[in-house]
């Protein structure tokens, strides 16, 4: 079936499935990277780790079940409920992954760090001020910084300034129409 929407699918934007997607990406870029960069380079993933503590943690089941009526049944079935058992549910640990890419020629040094970005990167808690930190870490060092931005929804999280982007799209637009013509 022909995706409805350009650009980014909103369905992979999900929080229940954002983090495969986004893992898979790393995944999928790194390999397709590595080919090029070889011997001289290495692509390698690595991944951050924090605890998200907030009052309302959403849960991804590993089982998810679903009523469905069936049609045409006679059967009843009766089940009685056993009592409820509450349990403290531990903070989420949440994983990220993204990209290094080492000079193995100069002792493995981090000459790219490529960050695929999450939700938690972009809203405000943890997650957005460890990347704030990391993006301010690549940006004081020798290394290259690249941010890829899929998701559709949140505010502007990337370490170049908005307002200098907005000025390079006319610009790439206008080279890609001269491309076209020849």
């Amino acid at each position: 079936m022909a995706m409805i929407f350009p650009g980014m699918d909103p369905y992979l934007e999900n929080s229940d499935i954002w983090q495969g997607v986004h893992n898979s990406l790393v995944v999928y870029i790194r390999d397709r990277l590595q080919p090029q960069l070889q011997p001289r380079y290495l692509a390698a993933i690595e991944g951050r780790v924090y605890v998200e503590k907030t009052k309302s943690r959403h849960l991804i089941p590993d089982i998810h079940l679903q009523r469905r009526r069936s049609r045409g049944s006679a059967a009843t079935a009766v089940l009685e409920a056993d009592a409820p058992i509450t349990i403290r549910a531990a903070a989420s640990e949440i994983n990220e992954s993204y990209i290094r890419i080492l000079d193995l020629a100069s002792g493995n040094e981090v000459v790219t760090v490529i960050e695929v970005l999450s939700p938690s990167n972009k809203y405000a808690g943890i997650g957005c001020s460890l990347y704030r930190q990391k993006q301010q870490e690549v940006l004081e060092s020798r290394a290259h910084l690249v941010e890829i931005d899929l998701l559709r929804g949140g505010p502007y999280a990337l370490a170049a300034p908005e307002v200098e982007l907005a000025e390079l799209r006319p610009l790439r637009l206008h080279r890609l129409l001269q491309s076209r013509r020849r």
